[in-house]
């Protein structure tokens, strides 16, 4: 058994309990399992928590003093308690919280979910990851940290299928942090400030709700299509990456009248460890596993950011919604190319090669009047020749007919341009100076967009 308190992401703060330690109120703690011989598959083993059971308000310390920091805490009590209240007690009134000291922590609760099969007690041989969840909702975990294995029984990377729900029962342990990943300007400053200090459980935050009342009560349920028996009918949408190598992540994104389309201090949850390969929101350049926003308007995108490992196909695909009409168009923009994909009843699909996709792809509500028109209405190979000059390193573009180019945009792999060129009545493509390497090709013609990618070698 060991409990955790100490610098965000130190493994050495994990520090081992036996029957001579003692446990604060609150305090978490993980079972790693017993000792002596058992058949966990057809054997039950019976824990019994003896003593008073506690009551009233309890308090832990999260001092940041010497930096930021992380704790395993748990609910204290005999009953539920509601996850909203809890994180609105320890958030200031200034960030739309309760707390007259500060904001205590990020707004975010992390659980573990050991979702393996692997019966051992040693590190690497672990299959799990931290499901998170916020006021906006919850996501499931993924086997995400490269200290602990990676790879499934059936040889790829594992997920989970619990999400977190409002409600935290008795003895569920949960981490909390103080951590803020990123920044929102070029001058260093952070895009919120967390104080730390003492962490609140109050009875306020208690509730009678059972498992045998509702699902809710099981902080880590299993998902479902279309749920839509939550406590509070707040919207939300999962999105699936499912990566060349194999890996898993879901990501949320969700409704509320009190979130915005910036960052805002519990409605938005910083991913707790990014993968070899993963995806997640990002914007006020930090990087969310869960976004909460105030509409879902036809004009707004949200922009994701994909890793890619190694080369291959990448799908982004509709996981479930909650609490909103499942018959909503949802659809990923390819910002470099402009095709629009709706991910309702198939996902989107895209080859990558390795690297990091910073600002190619978006979640989008409608499609652009301007998008990419298919590929049957300018058909690439019909209008237009391309060829290389390896020693010169010169494209050459050539026109098959007598289509007009208003221009011409060169992307390399990650999305990022790299050339672009305008034409007008001219219409002539002289041969265009560029590096060896995989590029796509936008090209606007007066009967619309049509890219390629080519691989110049």
């Amino acid at each position: 058994m060991f409990k955790f308190y100490g610098t965000a992401d130190d493994y050495n703060a994990w520090v081992k309990i036996n029957q001579l330690s003692s446990l604060l109120p609150g305090e978490g703690f993980t079972m790693k399992g017993t000792s002596g011989a058992a058949d966990i598959l057809s054997s039950s083993q019976n824990y019994v928590f003896k003593g008073r059971p506690n009551n009233g308000t309890i308090s832990l310390a999260l001092d940041k003093s010497s930096g930021e920091v992380e704790r395993l805490i748990g609910n204290p009590y005999p009953s539920a308690i509601d996850a909203t209240a809890f994180i609105l007690d320890n958030m200031s009134i200034a960030d739309g919280g309760t707390n007259t000291n500060g904001t205590v922590f990020n707004g975010a609760l992390y659980f573990w979910d050991h979702f393996g099969e692997e019966n051992s007690h040693l590190l690497g041989d672990y299959v799990g990851g931290y499901a998170t969840r916020n006021l906006t909702g919850g996501v499931a975990a993924i086997s995400n940290d490269s200290r602990i294995n990676t790879t499934s029984a059936a040889g790829s990377p594992a997920v989970g299928t619990k999400v977190p729900g409002e409600f935290i029962p008795v003895n569920q342990g949960f981490f909390v942090s103080t951590v803020i990943d990123g920044f929102n300007n070029d001058n260093g400053l952070p895009i919120t400030t967390v104080d730390g200090g003492t962490i609140i459980f109050k009875n306020s935050q208690r509730a009678f709700v059972t498992e045998a009342i509702s699902t809710e009560s099981n902080f880590l349920r299993t998902t479902s299509k279309n749920n839509s028996k939550t406590k509070k009918a707040n919207p939300i949408i999962r999105l699936t990456y499912d990566s060349p190598m194999g890996y898993h992540r879901q990501i949320a994104i969700g409704l509320h009248e009190k979130a915005t389309n910036g960052f805002d201090l519990g409605f938005d949850a910083f991913i707790a460890d990014i993968n070899e390969e993963d995806m997640y929101w990002t914007f006020d350049k930090n990087k969310f596993v869960i976004q909460g926003v105030n509409n879902f308007d036809s004009s707004e995108e949200y922009l994701l950011e994909l890793i890619v490992k190694k080369a291959g196909s990448a799908k982004i695909r509709l996981d479930n919604f909650e609490n909103l009409n499942s018959k909503l168009p949802i659809y990923i923009k390819d910002n470099v190319t402009g095709e629009i994909t709706q991910i309702n009843d198939k996902p989107f699909k895209v080859y990558l090669e390795p690297g990091v996709y910073s600002d190619r792809f978006s979640l989008v509500f409608k499609p652009s009047q301007n998008r990419l028109l298919a590929t049957n209405e300018v058909d690439f190979d019909q209008n237009f020749l391309v060829s290389y000059d390896s020693e010169a390193f010169q494209l050459h573009l050539q026109l098959q007919n007598d289509t007009l180019i208003e221009g011409v945009k060169i992307y390399d792999f990650t999305g990022k341009e790299v050339r672009s060129l305008k034409f007008g009545s001219t219409n002539k493509i002289e041969p265009i100076g560029i590096d060896k390497g995989i590029y796509i090709l936008k090209i606007n013609t007066e009967q619309g967009v049509v890219s390629k990618k080519v691989i110049l070698k």
